[in-house]
């Protein structure tokens, strides 16, 4: 967050206006729901690199490949539910 911040402040950047009203159903972004789309946002972060550089983005992408690999490796009680449900 600091090195966003900085970004902003360096490239003076403009800022929003501030958000008046309900923040959950407003139409702005949103942070990452999933740990693949935080990685992917991550990975093609041009800020990200200059502030941290290529090997420390590259070490937590390949922590979060491997973290993603683990999970989808597993199967959940729900799919175990589900798939005894059909038989």
């Amino acid at each position: 967050m600091l090195a966003g911040g900085l970004h902003g402040i360096e490239n003076e950047l403009p800022l929003e206006p501030a958000l008046e009203g309900n923040a959950y159903t407003c139409d702005k972004p949103r942070v990452p729901s999933t740990l693949q789309e935080a990685r992917d946002l991550l990975a093609a972060s041009a800020v990200a690199r200059t502030a941290f550089g290529d090997e420390v983005v590259d070490h937590y992408v390949n922590a979060a490949d491997v973290e993603i690999t683990a999970f989808n490796a597993a199967v959940t009680d729900w799919e175990r539910r589900r798939g005894f449900e059909r038989l």
